[in-house]
């Protein structure tokens, strides 16, 4: 960084030729019916100029020692106002969740636990934005609480687990397994449940606006689906659209088949 700053201290401000600058001045020159335009003069730059330019780059050099001066001093000592140097921290999301959700801190940017086994443990109010839990077993997991949106569940096992008051908007749960699961007054907006395992779940006050879940499925849901989303003031069953799905009735289903008698 070091070597950096003195470098470019060194250069000082863009030549003429390289990157004009637009207090430049212009001149225009005609030889016949041709008009030929320079951009910049060389050795005609204003005093001002020069001044504004080296003004800005000792503010540059200035506040990178600055920096370089307090991330030394953290590493040094063990002041607790340099707790924000002490590791890399994931910001997050940029926009914020429609649930009030009380994440604790993220420690690490990329969350890989593919095929780790997890049954049990405890992931609520954990930040697992764009987490990657493919093929993972996860039965009777706590992440009630928990940010959820983009995550990847893919051919996860999450047999009984608590999801309950999460945000899951434009997650992946294709080909999970989630029976039995308790999900009340989570958020799964544009996620995807495409040949998941939907049975027994406990989706009382859900929003599943714009989901994708199979015909099958739904229709198990839509069987208890009841109550309103406490965020997005959504009904669930109209989330889900139970009132307005079309499910397959069988063949010819009411009509009995008269044999017809051929003597």
């Amino acid at each position: 960084m070091a070597t950096l700053l003195s470098s470019m201290a060194a250069r000082g401000p863009a030549s003429c030729g390289s990157a004009p600058s637009s207090r430049g001045r212009m001149r225009s020159t005609r030889q016949g019916s041709m008009a030929t335009t320079s951009t910049c003069v060389p050795g005609r730059t204003s005093a001002r100029g020069l001044a504004h330019v080296s003004s800005g780059w000792d503010v540059l050099r200035r506040s990178a020692w600055t920096s370089l001066a307090s991330m030394a001093f953290c590493f040094s000592t063990a002041s607790p106002s340099c707790a924000d140097f002490e590791s890399p921290t994931y910001v997050g999301m940029a926009e914020p969740s429609v649930v009030p959700l009380q994440t604790k801190r993220r420690d690490r940017e990329v969350i890989q636990e593919s095929r780790a086994d997890l049954d049990g443990q405890d992931w609520s109010h954990e930040d697992l934005a764009g987490g990657i839990f493919a093929e993972a077993s996860m039965k009777q997991v706590d992440l009630h609480g928990s940010d959820l949106r983009t995550s990847i569940f893919s051919r996860a096992v999450l047999y009984k687990v608590d999801m309950s008051g999460v945000d899951a908007t434009e997650a992946l749960f294709d080909y999970a397994l989630l029976r039995g699961a308790d999900v009340r007054g989570s958020v799964f907006r544009n996620a995807n449940f495409v040949r998941a395992d939907m049975g027994e779940m406990d989706v009382t006050d859900a929003d599943f606006t714009d989901a994708i879940i199979d015909k099958y499925e739904l229709k198990g849901l839509c069987e208890s689906a009841r109550g309103t989303n406490p965020h997005t003031g959504v009904d669930t069953r109209d989330s889900l659209g139970c009132d307005t799905a079309r499910f397959y009735e069988g063949f010819n289903r009411g009509n009995r088949i008269q044999p017809k008698y051929v003597p």
